[in-house]
């Protein structure tokens, strides 16, 4: 405010104050309705940024190929295999297994528990 305003230019000054406060609440609420309106669409597109910039989906991808197809990857003597095999595999690693000697004394069902 200026001295020796009048009363006329201390209401004016006041009332724009007033309404450059009032425009800017406002434009808030509208900002927030906005975003609550929008925040599935929001929160969808801020993490496929986030899943895009790291790469996930095709660290993912890659994975599950993997754990599919685990003999089409390179093997090599000290390198993860497969659990499972196909019955067309060869069984080159599988040779190495041996079997395990049963017990004679224990029986493979015991009738007197059941």
């Amino acid at each position: 405010m200026k001295l020796g305003a009048t009363p006329f230019q201390v209401r004016r000054q006041h009332h724009q104050q007033h309404s450059k406060q009032f425009g800017q609440a406002q434009v808030r609420r509208q900002v927030l309705q906005l975003v609550l309106l929008y925040k599935a669409s929001l929160l969808y597109f801020s993490l496929s940024l986030f899943l895009a910039f790291f790469r996930l989906p095709i660290l993912f991808l890659y994975v599950l190929q993997t754990y599919m197809h685990p003999d089409a990857q390179p093997s090599t003597s000290n390198s993860l295999r497969a659990a499972i095999r196909r019955p067309s595999a060869p069984k080159g690693p599988a040779s190495d297994l041996r079997k395990r000697p049963k017990n004679k004394d224990k029986l493979d069902f015991d009738e007197k528990n059941t």
